[in-house]
């Protein structure tokens, strides 16, 4: 956080990835931290709500939240018990937002599904291994990372089987690994539409739904280091 502090950063800051955060125990001193540190910035957290009441949606966001999406995966049963759980808290649809995740195949049960890089095959629902690799552009690099529990950088939230370690931020900066050079030779790739690299060889995640304009602002960053060596 301190090394975020240090550029004034802005972004958002969500707590999700592969395990349930209202699990920690410290979650709620992260949170203080996250608003300490990056008072501008939007501080998510996605949990699947079964360790949720009021006592803990109220101190989460008493300490600096932003959102909490709550993911719901048994059926529409469970929504007038989390409707009600916002209700009480005060909050509103945007700040409490249920995610419906119980729809059928069909609609894909209201996620966009991806293979995970390779992590998840799973044929009868579409979800198949890549036997090449895609030529299609992905941005998920350029505008977001992942950190884990034990401080590996990840490359991207679809590396589930954490092939790519950027870097450990219990070693060196943050703003270090993002401007490395391993993630910079991975951007070069992806930008001209290249996955032909470790984790992105295995993944058919779309990757352009979002994050476009950062491509061009990391080419400009990339020349003015090269001008200035």
């Amino acid at each position: 956080m301190v090394d975020l502090a240090k550029v004034e950063f802005k972004g958002n800051i969500l707590y999700s990835a592969f395990s349930e955060p209202t699990m920690y125990r410290h979650l709620e001193d992260v949170l203080k931290l996250s608003k300490h540190y990056c008072p501008e910035s939007r501080i998510e957290l996605v949990t699947n709500g079964d360790l949720l009441n009021l006592k803990k949606v109220k101190r989460y966001f008493d300490a600096g939240l932003t959102q909490m999406g709550v993911s719901l995966y048994d059926g529409p049963h469970q929504v007038p018990k989390f409707e009600k759980l916002r209700l009480e808290a005060g909050l509103t649809k945007e700040q409490f937002n249920l995610r419906i995740r119980w729809l059928p195949p069909e609609e894909n049960f209201g996620i966009t599904l991806s293979n995970r890089a390779g992590a998840q095959i799973m044929e009868e629902i579409g979800l198949k291994k890549l036997d090449t690799s895609l030529k299609r552009k992905c941005f998920y690099p350029f505008y977001q990372t992942l950190i884990d529990f034990d401080g590996a950088v990840l490359l991207c939230s679809h590396d589930w089987d954490k092939r790519l370690i950027l870097g450990n931020v219990k070693e060196e900066s943050i703003l270090d690994i993002w401007t490395g050079d391993t993630i910079k030779e991975v951007r070069a790739k992806l930008a001209v539409g290249d996955r032909n690299q470790t984790p992105c060889n295995r993944c058919d995640a779309h990757g352009m739904l979002m994050g476009g304009e950062f491509v061009d602002k990391w080419k400009k960053y990339y020349d003015k280091q090269a001008i200035s060596k």
